[in-house]
């Protein structure tokens, strides 16, 4: 795994293909052993989508009429009690918490571990970033593209991670081309989010402007 010296307690992740203009994506923040994540774009939080296996073959199935549901902003949290809790906006004057899962004390982490799988819409179909790259003591990281990749989606597995050298994790999917880019900061003195990511070339026809994410019931 790469190693990590720079220590990030809000670190954002946006695209740009020139430098110029921006697609934004994700945002992290370290706050005591609490850590918050969520997409910088207005989202669905839908009944959560089924993955199942045969083989090598995945099956994703989504309620059929996702798109009646209103686009809402929220963000995931990670308590230092292991609760995770998913933050929406209900309407415009009230907000709701969901129990979302449970995972394991961050203190028990001791490997790599996948804490969290995104499908990027077509890259082309988000709204560019309009705020401050460093609005509220961010760090922004964009990632370099290419022309063509702005008519592609991405795949993307975030990790949480000890200090310490490990293998780097296999990916839950099986990709072609394979996962090949990666990253990697600091949320605090000893917990690190791992980031490996791919293209998606031949699944851009399918609800191009749908982007997926995947929350693990068990980490560990």
């Amino acid at each position: 795994m790469l190693p990590v010296e720079i220590l990030f307690m809000k670190f954002r992740i946006l695209f740009t293909c020139d430098q110029l203009q921006y697609i934004p994506f994700y945002w992290f923040e370290i706050k005591g052993d609490d850590l918050y994540w969520g997409t910088l774009n207005k989202g669905l939080r839908l009944k959560p989508p089924t993955l199942s296996f045969l083989g090598n073959v995945g099956k994703i199935n989504l309620v059929k009429d996702f798109r009646a549901f209103p686009e809402k902003a929220g963000k995931y949290s990670y308590h230092k009690s292991g609760q995770i809790h998913y933050k929406r906006s209900k309407n415009e004057d009230e907000i709701v918490y969901e129990n979302v899962l449970k995972w394991p004390l961050k203190k028990d982490i001791t490997y790599p571990i996948r804490f969290y799988v995104v499908i990027t819409s077509v890259l082309n179909l988000y709204n560019n970033f309009t705020n401050n790259l460093i609005k509220s003591k961010y760090c922004s990281m964009a990632i370099n593209l290419l022309p063509e990749n702005l008519n592609q989606r991405l795949y993307f597995e975030f990790f949480l991670s000890p200090n310490g050298n490990f293998p780097k994790p296999t990916p839950m999917l099986e990709l072609n081309p394979p996962l090949l880019n990666e990253f990697a900061f600091a949320l605090n003195d000893r917990l690190n989010i791992f980031v490996n990511y791919g293209t998606l070339g031949n699944f851009s026809d399918w609800n191009p402007d749908l982007e997926i994410s995947f929350l693990p019931s068990k980490i560990l």
